[in-house]
């Protein structure tokens, strides 16, 4: 069960009701916090028009790629979490 902002950390993580009663510190071994992809949200304005722009990129040693790209009417989606609508 994921929290709609994510987890700060590991340790926030094992906090979770599912972990109650079992040794994180046996848990917490098995586990990392590594990725190699990235969610890129960006709102842009053009001339009188916001549009949001999505991009999944992809880390590989020094090299970032884009594996996908998403552009919308900033109508067209909700906000992202923690942002206002106009």
């Amino acid at each position: 069960r994921r929290n709609d902002g994510g987890f700060a950390d590991l340790a926030e993580f094992l906090q979770q009701p599912e972990f109650s009663g079992a040794s994180t510190a046996q848990i917490s071994e098995m586990l990392g916090e590594t990725s190699s992809y990235f969610l890129l949200t960006a709102r842009v304005e053009i001339a009188d028009r916001e549009v949001r722009r999505y991009s999944v990129l992809r880390r590989d040693a020094e090299v970032i790629s884009v594996v996908q790209r998403l552009d919308a009417s900033f109508y067209d989606l909700p906000p992202s979490p923690g942002e206002n609508q106009p």
